[in-house]
């Protein structure tokens, strides 16, 4: 199931022209992601997923958000720096 959080960004898709234009719709955006990051750290915490596991979730998202947001420079800085700021904070980089 994890593994479909990439794909929840789809979701937000049709509303990012409002997202890039509208700074507070943006930040409640971006406080979702953390959200989902400081979850993800949860459960690696707590052995239910692997660094491994985290990671690739990461990257997955982090891709989606790279290729979702091309138009929208505002969304792709606002998210794309906490999901990639996420991969260099991950000692699951270490892994490969």
């Amino acid at each position: 199931m994890l593994l479909l959080i990439p794909f929840y960004i789809f979701s937000y898709e049709k509303s990012f022209q409002e997202y890039n234009n509208n700074k507070q719709k943006l930040k409640e955006l971006e406080t979702e992601y953390q959200y989902i990051l400081i979850k993800l750290d949860k459960l690696e915490q707590e052995g239910i997923i692997g660094a491994f596991d985290k990671r690739t979730i990461i990257e997955l998202s982090n891709d989606v958000v790279k290729e979702l947001t091309k138009k929208y420079k505002n969304v792709q800085k606002g998210i794309g720096d906490i999901m990639g700021g996420a991969l260099i904070e991950t000692e699951a980089r270490v892994i490969v």
